[in-house]
């Protein structure tokens, strides 16, 4: 992780909806640039770390470098930018996870902006539950204080609760009961582990659930992944397989079909996966400096559209292909 300042984008995406062969060693094909358009800018030394969308279609983006949740409504213009919800006790908010309607994991803790490192044992699980009237209202899950830097996080089962969360630091996913605040380390390999000489150590970052696998990023060895699990304990049902090397990203999102469109972060573009093996970059330069996290709106009219947050300006965009 490097500090810029942030942004939000949103990417009309066209979604293949015919799969193609299974994974493979994941292999660059192509650049393709896009526009991108300016939806919202945060003030300077802001990093805009993680992004989810509420049923209705509005943003939530957390940020890194303050204890505090954005809502953003992207369907007018001048875009509706509120403070949703504001931690005490915390410096950072990490990876947003939606559970049950209207109710949001979310990942808090300790990141120092000023040396970019994680705080050891600052590590929790929150629930945000946002009400009829617009209001939200926040309750601990769980500490996690053996972790040494959550960061993603993703529901394997929603109706139990069901939630992993990545430690980026010691390599291992947990997972977390968002009813009873139990925790466990359900899936660890090297694929998740950071570099042991890495000044910031980001091993496992972005996670998603999907068609009974857990895909994953590990940042520092640029590694795109996935796993299948039990949907019930989390555990690992088959092998850890690598879909993609040379593959610099920090969270995604999986489509239904299998496509997976990542921020590269310090690559500075948004990657797309194909179910074929290949990936290409659909965006980047520097209209697209630090991208962080995306995920795609979840109304008829912005279904193909790809939200981004990033670190740099110009902030919150929109890029058509």
């Amino acid at each position: 992780m490097l500090l810029f300042n942030l942004a939000l984008f949103v990417l009309p995406v066209l979604s293949s909806t015919t799969p193609g062969p299974p994974p493979g060693n994941g292999t660059k094909i192509r650049t393709v640039n896009t526009k991108v358009q300016t939806i919202h800018q945060f003030e300077e030394n802001t990093w805009a770390e993680n992004i989810a969308i509420r049923q209705d279609g509005t943003l939530l983006v957390s940020l890194l470098s303050k204890p505090q949740l954005y809502s953003i409504d992207p369907t007018e213009y001048p875009y509706n930018v509120q403070l949703a919800h504001e931690f005490d006790g915390c410096a950072s908010v990490l990876g947003i996870a939606e559970y049950r309607k209207d109710v949001f994991a979310v990942v808090r803790g300790n990141f120092s902006m000023e040396v970019t490192e994680w705080v050891p044992g600052t590590f929790s699980i929150w629930r945000v539950q946002f009400t009829s009237d617009g209001q939200s209202e926040s309750s601990q899950i769980t500490e996690i204080p053996e972790a040494g830097g959550l960061n993603g996080i993703a529901t394997l089962n929603p109706k139990s609760g069901i939630l992993l969360v990545a430690d980026s630091v010691n390599g291992v996913v947990w997972r977390v009961g968002a009813d009873t605040g139990d925790r466990v380390v359900a899936l660890r390999d090297e694929t998740m582990t950071p570099f042991g000489n890495s000044s910031t150590p980001i091993g496992v970052n972005g996670i998603k659930v999907k068609n009974g696998y857990v895909y994953y990023s590990n940042t520092n060895k640029q590694l795109l992944c996935r796993v299948a699990v039990d949907t019930d304990s989390g555990m690992a049902t088959g092998p850890f397989e690598i879909l993609a090397t040379s593959f610099i990203a920090d969270d995604f999102a999986v489509t239904i079909d299998g496509y997976i469109y990542a921020a590269g972060n310090a690559a500075n573009d948004v990657k797309k996966y194909h179910v074929n093996g290949t990936w290409e970059s659909i965006t980047g330069g520097s209209d697209l400096i630090g991208p962080t996290s995306v995920a795609f709106g979840r109304s008829f009219e912005d279904a193909d559209t790809l939200y981004i947050t990033k670190k740099k300006t110009p902030g919150l965009v929109k890029i058509g292909i």
